[in-house]
């Protein structure tokens, strides 16, 4: 039920100027630059701008609002592309041409070793293309596009040849459990154009017994997409003067559904069918897909809102099954699932994209009690086994599920009954307890989220074991009352806490994602306690959970200021490629894994829950006057905190109960207005 559709708020004090939004064509190049990670780290680390450590400049530029443009081809961080189902990265040609290492691979969702680690499969899109017997080269007027709405990457270059020009442009695109690669070649001069896919040409290698086992693969000429056999031999053409011709390549891969392959994927049937083909490649040249969920900022600095878009596009398409760091962007943590799926990732995901939480749920219900020793492990895999090796006592991750499939069930996402994942996860919790001498109880060995740390009563894991003890609510009425470590100031992280340090935000996640009344009242305490004592080089998240809190308390200023630093030094380019750790030399560069998925999810969760002032409550503010009411005693309610920079905030086509709205906020002066409205 909706209260309310309208929400003023107090905006910046009258000291402050607000800036007014400058998106244009004179300063796209120059802020431009400043969505490169090298060039971010350098101004916020002078000491590595010598020559020795700097990273390399890419000349990267702004398209426009959706799409970045390299302009040159060497770089050590290609463009990915992906559908949710399989991922891919393209090198400067367009296709699988120049990749090495792991981005050479392409992974499944779904494909898993017996091992339980997520099985890469080689590029099968490398393609040898020579023109008048030449191989294709990169040449003058080089240009790589990624395209964020359509999610696409077009690459176009010219190449002289000895009479003449010729214009080469590839359309890569990953749809429907295929990957397209489509080819225009134009030319002033009759030229012979010859083509051929390196597995059939490679007759020696894995890689043929591989992809011709089963014949998943089209080839379509230029007129009414007819197919052309693909032989060993090369495909042969000839361009007239002032003509082209035009090719596309489709190879379909046959994906697991919710399932888990005990080998690798030659084990499976043919899928692809000419007509699938046809359609598929139709689809894929054709308009943009109809709108999704979008966010759209009207900001003094164009680089917010291209990179806000870039976090969308990781995550659709980065994600797959099961929902693991990386997603289906690289091997790294063996493609398994943690609690970033449900602490990070499902919170922008369940407004965002409401589908992809309903599978996390089903993976989280299916594998309930898997594992003899708790209901969910911290580390599984796609079999719900515990596969950890350490970090086995990081037990919060019981909490995590349990509060996630809350979350979800309360909007309407998670239609699974609740009460054999709570049962299961209250006696979990019966059996971690020891009772102190002051008559509460404890819960010992355990790793904090902080990761650094292995001692007695995590702040955080205790919340959670006391909220799943109470039912799934704050109100104390369980008989088992917990011990949250706590001095003269306010909460600390666990017992005999330093405080000191930090690999990542532990403590403060008592204010978000729990909520938790007694430590938001001492909110503005505990951010000045903890704010400023994660690693500098630590993982993404804790810049982007301090954002949200800083915004939620009121400093929308300081709370951009920490959003920003949550992205900027861990992007590395040309593509704003999100990483793990920040990226501040070429070591770093070389050695760095991406796309961290999870990562993106924590800067979206902070324009969503922070600047944009969501927020899924038993106890809505009387304050807030637009108002949703959910499942399960909860209410959705929106109390907006826009930075100066932002003039408006829209979350466009998002997802609340099954249904569509737009939630739009405009700051005028000193007032912040928000309304809600359908978008079906």
């Amino acid at each position: 039920m909706m209260h309310s559709q309208k929400l003023n708020r107090k905006g910046p004090s009258s000291k402050e100027k607000l800036p007014q939004p400058a998106f244009s064509l004179k300063n796209l190049w120059h802020l431009s630059i400043l969505l490169m990670a090298p060039l971010a780290v350098q101004c916020a680390h002078p000491a590595s701008q010598s020559k020795s450590t700097s990273l390399p400049e890419f000349p990267s530029q702004i398209v426009n609002s959706w799409e970045i443009a390299s302009l040159k081809p060497q770089t050590e961080v290609p463009a990915f592309l992906g559908d949710g189902t399989l991922a891919a990265h393209f090198g400067p040609l367009g296709d699988g041409s120049g990749l090495s290492g792991n981005n050479s691979l392409i992974f499944i969702a779904g494909n898993y070793r017996s091992s339980e680690k997520i099985a890469p499969v080689p590029n099968p899109m490398v393609v040898t293309l020579k023109i008048n017997n030449v191989p294709a080269s990169p040449g003058s007027n080089y240009r790589q596009t990624l395209d964020f709405q359509r999610d696409q990457l077009v690459t176009q270059w010219d190449q002289q040849s000895a009479d003449g020009q010729q214009t080469i442009q590839v359309t890569s695109k990953i749809q429907s459990d295929c990957i397209i690669c489509s080819w225009k070649i134009s030319s002033t001069v009759e030229t012979s154009v010859s083509w051929l896919p390196i597995p059939f040409a490679l007759k020696t290698t894995p890689l043929v017994s591989l992809w011709t086992k089963f014949p998943t693969w089209s080839l379509f000429g230029n007129e009414g997409l007819q197919p052309v056999p693909l032989q060993p031999s090369a495909f042969k053409a000839t361009i007239p003067a002032q003509g082209s011709a035009n090719f596309t390549y489709i190879l379909y891969l046959p994906i697991a559904q919710n399932g888990w392959l005990e080998s690798t994927m030659v084990k499976l049937p043919a899928i692809a069918n000419l007509a699938k083909s046809k359609l598929a490649v139709q689809r894929a040249l054709a308009a943009p897909d109809p709108p999704f969920a979008d966010i759209r900022v009207e900001s003094s600095s164009p680089q917010d809102q291209l990179a806000i878009r870039s976090f969308l596009f990781d995550l659709r398409c980065g994600e797959g099954y099961p929902l693991s760091p990386f997603g289906l962007t690289n091997s790294l943590y063996d493609g398994h699932v943690f609690w970033d799926a449900d602490t990070w990732m499902a919170p922008a995901l369940d407004f965002l994209d409401p589908n992809e939480v309903r599978k996390l749920c089903q993976y989280r219900y299916l594998r309930l009690g898997k594992d003899p020793n708790q209901p969910w492990p911290w580390e599984s895999s796609v079999s719900g086994k515990n596969v950890a090796t350490v970090m086995n006592r990081e037990i919060h991750i019981v909490g995590d599920v349990l509060w996630q499939l809350q979350i979800a069930h309360a909007l309407g996402i998670n239609t699974e009954s609740l009460v054999d994942p709570l049962a299961s996860c209250q006696k979990f919790w019966k059996g971690q307890l020891s009772k102190l001498p002051s008559g509460k109880y404890g819960i010992n060995h355990v790793v904090s989220p902080d990761e650094n740390h292995t001692g007695n009563n995590d702040l955080y894991t205790n919340l959670l074991a006391q909220w799943t003890l109470n039912g799934m609510k704050w109100n104390p009425k369980s008989a088992y009352i917990l011990h949250l470590p706590h001095d003269n100031k306010t909460f600390l992280t666990y017992d005999n806490d330093p405080v000191r340090s930090y690999k990542q935000a532990a403590a403060i996640l008592s204010l978000w994602p729990l909520q938790y009344p007694p430590a938001v009242k001492e909110s503005a305490q505990m951010l000045q306690r903890f704010g400023d004592k994660t690693l500098k080089h630590g993982p993404a998240m804790s810049g982007s959970i301090l954002a949200l809190l800083l915004a939620r308390q009121g400093e929308a200023e300081n709370a951009y200021k920490s959003w920003q630093k949550s992205w900027q030094p861990y992007m590395s380019g040309p593509f704003l490629t999100f990483n793990e750790k920040p990226v501040t030399t070429p070591m770093e560069l070389k050695e760095s894994r991406n796309t961290f998925m999870t990562g993106a999810a924590g800067c979206l969760d902070a324009v969503l829950y922070g600047f944009a002032g969501l927020e899924i409550t038993r106890h809505p503010s009387q304050s807030a006057e637009v108002k949703v009411h959910l499942e399960d005693g909860y209410w959705l309610t929106v109390q907006p905190h826009l930075p100066p920079a932002w003039s408006m905030l829209q979350l466009a086509n998002i997802q609340i109960l099954g249904k569509s709205y737009n939630l739009t906020i405009e700051q005028k002066g000193q007032t912040q207005n928000a309304q809600l409205t359908s978008s079906s």
